[in-house]
């Protein structure tokens, strides 16, 4: 089932040479996910911010995770576990 949350959480990343950069570990509510596959990334912008959207995947659940650019901070905007809503 999808879940809107929108709280902040910690999110570890790794850049690699050549520009890539990837979210490895979601920290939210005291767990740890490991990131096993980061699917889409795009970039929004609203006004004079722009936002990096990462949509990737644990074991357990799915995420859609926001990347404020200018403050680097991370927001876990959405969840979903796999099963129909």
């Amino acid at each position: 089932m999808r879940q809107v949350i929108n709280q902040p959480v910690t999110v570890i990343s790794q850049y690699q040479a050549g520009g890539k950069f990837r979210p490895v570990k979601v920290i939210w509510q005291g767990r740890e996910y490991h990131i096993i596959k980061t699917g889409m990334h795009h970039v929004v912008k609203q006004a004079d911010l722009r936002y990096h959207i990462f949509s990737c995947s644990s074991e357990q659940l799915f995420f859609r995770l926001k990347l404020d650019a200018q403050h680097l901070t991370w927001t876990l905007e959405e969840i979903h576990d796999g099963q129909a809503d």
